[in-house]
């Protein structure tokens, strides 16, 4: 998610409920990796679909996401960014 945030930055994010509304396109998440269990990725929600949402990364040269591994469902999401920790 360079250059919004880095490797080592440490984030607070609010989970996400199954009864609650999606977050708005545009928002930064917490989600886990669908190809790799137990890690962690956070990434950029361009749009929701009816298939899932489709993530982002805010270096589109560098970035792994929905345009490598396809939209995530909602149970892989895990939250919103709330703030970053300095």
């Amino acid at each position: 998610m360079l250059p919004t945030f880095a490797d080592g930055d440490v984030v607070i994010y609010r989970p996400i409920s199954s009864n609650e509304a999606p977050p708005e396109p545009g928002s930064i998440v917490v989600a886990h990796h669908p190809e790799k269990p137990g890690i962690m990725i956070i990434k950029r929600l361009k749009k929701i679909t009816d298939d899932g949402f489709d993530l982002r990364g805010d270096n589109k040269n560098s970035s792994t996401d929905s345009r490598h591994f396809g939209e995530i469902k909602s149970a892989q999401l895990a939250g919103v960014v709330e703030s970053l920790l300095l």
